[in-house]
């Protein structure tokens, strides 16, 4: 939806197919987080078929067991059959590289003997077993999650993605803990919200927990609000306000789950010269590499990072950060409108990654300071070039060649920033394309005007 005609995050390298065939899953009800799982899948060619020498390739999602079909007593064995009565199926593993390849562990199956017309089927046993105990285990991470297919239906390398995979809904374990999260620092007497997330044991908010809370405070005077009926996986509580000087900690009880304590909260008298914020300026997203709900376009994706951010994290700021060259104009278009029209705003800004990613940050519950309009790209810097480009050429022996074209780092971000906002570098996976000296254009670079 994003690129028209083509995957997103790790499958944007592939267009959609036309007349590639469909795909669907028994049984497709919700499994819960972490749990076993056996699941068929069924491929049925459509008009274009499958030629001799093509294939026919399986994509769980990222977090479920790897597929194989070696081991029949490991995680993620497969067992597959074509109903094309003299094809056969030769199995193989495609295996991500990291940073070259972004689509997950998956299952290719390349045939012969006999080529696949439209109405012919292979099916794929996910979590097979002799013993009939499934044996595939579900992602951590509770959303619905899209198993993928691509197809070489020519044999030429050409691959399709099938439109409309299946989903399957990871639903969380049962309420484990709470987590409180509160201002880091108040005034005397000023009144402030404490949020509230219940998560199960992998992290998940559980939306469907209904109980009472309770505020406390031991070793000091407070004004707290009276015991609240939470209902579903987030709460808010207003009003809660600590009279005395001092560093602080409110306890925070809910029905059915152990205590829980907020963070530290410095009340003082004084006039504080700077605010303590806490938020996340890094968060990689769907639209690079990240998982996301199936079904989202790259609007909906940065949608759910900003809400995720804002109510469950519960923190300051946030940005969703993504390489810029695993999007196209139309993802980035995107971006920025999710960054300016999201449900979940209270204000929202566009920051982008110095080694060429574009971003959107969110507001939560405080201001947001990074701003930008400007999409970067690797080969836009002076300091990281992009290894992988052909036009890449011509680097001295360190590595490092700056063209004409290409700008410092500092001298981009200060070009481009308004007064306010603040940059920093951020190289991480690149690390391996570094001189053993460092890059002297990044001194400096991270600044605040």
């Amino acid at each position: 939806m994003n690129h028209p005609g083509r995957g997103i995050g790790a499958l944007r390298d592939f267009k959609f197919g036309q007349g590639i065939g469909g795909t669907v899953v028994e049984p497709d009800g919700p499994v819960t987080a972490g749990r076993l799982g056996r699941w068929r899948f069924t491929y049925t060619a459509g008009s274009s078929g499958v030629a001799l020498g093509g294939a026919v390739r399986f994509t769980p999602p990222n977090g479920f067991s790897a597929p194989q079909f070696a081991d029949p007593a490991a995680p993620g064995c497969c067992a597959f059959s074509s109903s094309k009565k003299g094809a056969s199926l030769a199995p193989s593993l495609w295996e991500p590289e990291l940073g070259l390849t972004f689509l997950p562990s998956s299952l290719t199956l390349t045939l012969s003997g006999a080529p696949l017309e439209e109405g012919d089927r292979v099916e794929i046993d996910y979590g097979w077993t002799p013993s009939g105990i499934p044996g595939a285990r579900a992602q951590l991470l509770a959303m619905p999650a899209a198993f993928n297919f691509t197809v070489d239906a020519a044999g030429d390398g050409r691959w399709e993605l099938v439109p409309d995979p299946p989903v399957i809904d990871v639903r969380p374990e049962a309420p484990a803990r709470l987590i409180a999260t509160s201002p880091a620092q108040a005034a005397p007497g000023e009144p402030f919200a404490i949020r509230l997330a219940v998560r199960d044991r992998f992290g998940n908010v559980v939306p469907d927990y209904r109980g009472e809370v309770r505020l406390t405070l031991a070793g000091g005077k407070a004004r707290l609000p009276d015991p609240q009926e939470m209902s579903g996986g987030i709460g808010r509580i207003a009003g809660a306000a600590i009279e005395d000087p001092g560093v602080h900690r409110i306890g925070v009880e809910a029905d059915g789950l152990p205590p829980a304590r907020t963070p530290p909260i410095r009340v003082a008298a004084e006039t504080l010269e700077r605010k303590l914020l806490f938020g996340d300026p890094h968060c990689m997203t769907g639209l690079c590499v990240g998982e996301y709900p199936a079904g989202l376009d790259a609007q909906g994706i940065v949608d759910y990072v900003h809400t995720y951010a804002r109510d469950a994290a519960a923190v300051d700021f946030g940005a969703c950060t993504s390489l810029g060259y695993r999007m196209g104009d139309a993802e980035w278009r995107a971006v920025l409108g999710g960054a300016r029209d999201s449900p979940s705003r209270a204000a929202m800004s566009r920051s982008r990654r110095m080694s060429g990613s574009a971003c959107a940050s969110a507001r939560t519950e405080t201001k947001t300071f990074i701003f930008s309009r400007t999409r970067m790209r690797p080969s836009s810097t002076r300091a990281i070039p992009n290894p992988t480009c052909p036009k890449n050429s011509g680097r001295n022996s360190a590595g490092w060649k700056a063209a004409p074209s290409r700008f410092p780092i500092t001298r981009r971000a200060r070009s481009s920033a308004p007064a306010g906002s603040i940059t920093t570098p951020a190289i991480s996976g690149w690390s391996r394309f570094i001189p053993s000296g460092g890059i002297p254009s990044l001194k400096g670079a991270s600044a605040l005007w």
